[in-house]
C-alpha cells in the first residue's frame, strides 16, 4: 500500500487551490506520493513547492482514507491543511497539470467542465471537512 498526500491551501475567500490533472481528467489538491521514510510534513512541504511554487512550513493533518484506484492499486491518502503559506501560486508542472485555480469545493458540480477527483469527494463526505 502506497502513502500519498493531498495538501489543501485556502485563500481569504475560503476557496481551495486545485490542480487539473491531465492523467485523471479531474481537479485534485496539490500532492503526490510520499517517499520512503518521509514524514507527511516533509512530503507536504516538498509537494506543495514542486507543484505550485508555494512555501509553507506549517501544516495541520486533517485526516486520511484508504483508496483503491481503477487498476486495483491501494493507497493511504493523507489530507493536510497548509497554514501560513508564502508566495503566489504558479503552475510548476504543465506536463502533469493542465491548469490551476481557486475553486469552491462545496460545489460538487463540474468546474470548468471537469469534476473534482472522486477520492477527494469521498473524503469530504466521510469527514464533513469544509
Amino acid at each position: 500500500m502506497k502513502n500519498v498526500l493531498a495538501v489543501r491551501v485556502r485563500n481569504h475567500e475560503g476557496r481551495c487551490l486545485m490542480m487539473l490533472s491531465r492523467k485523471l481528467q479531474a481537479w485534485t489538491l496539490p500532492g503526490g506520493k510520499m517517499e520512503q521514510g518521509e514524514t507527511w510534513e516533509r512530503a507536504a512541504t516538498r509537494e506543495l513547492l514542486e507543484e505550485t511554487g508555494l512555501i509553507c512550513k506549517r501544516f495541520r493533518q486533517v485526516g486520511w482514507m484508504d483508496y483503491t484506484n481503477d487498476e486495483g492499486q491501494q493507497y493511504v491518502v493523507h489530507f493536510v491543511d497548509a497554514l501560513h503559506v508564502m508566495g503566489v501560486p504558479d503552475l510548476q508542472e504543465p506536463d502533469t497539470h493542465m491548469a490551476m485555480a481557486w475553486l469552491d469545493i462545496a460545489d460538487q458540480g463540474l468546474h470548468r467542465g471537469y469534476p473534482l477527483f472522486k477520492n477527494f469527494n469521498i473524503f469530504m463526505e466521510q469527514q464533513r471537512v469544509a
